[in-house]
């Protein structure tokens, strides 16, 4: 399926639209954790590895943020862990 943008002669799929913004793929669980909330997901693309993909720049943005809070919790965890014991 294609759409026409902006000219006549331009045209993209609409997969290419939708998925304007990817990026490599990650195990990690909290990684993947952080994609959801950010309204991303995993993408796999034809004949490649499977990446993150977001519509928009705000949603990567997100992602990061997240991923930056997982970060911060899990080394506050840590360390109460190390006073505690």
């Amino acid at each position: 399926m294609v759409k026409t943008c902006g000219h006549e002669n331009e045209v993209r799929r609409i997969d290419e639209l939708r998925m304007a913004i990817r990026i490599n793929f990650s195990e990690n669980h909290e990684d993947q954790r952080a994609l959801s909330q950010a309204g991303g997901r995993i993408v796999f693309p034809h004949n490649k590895p499977p990446m993150f993909g977001f519509d928009n720049e705000e949603q990567r943005i997100r992602y990061e943020q997240f991923r930056k809070m997982y970060k911060n919790e899990k080394v506050t965890t840590a360390a109460t862990e190390i006073t505690l014991n």
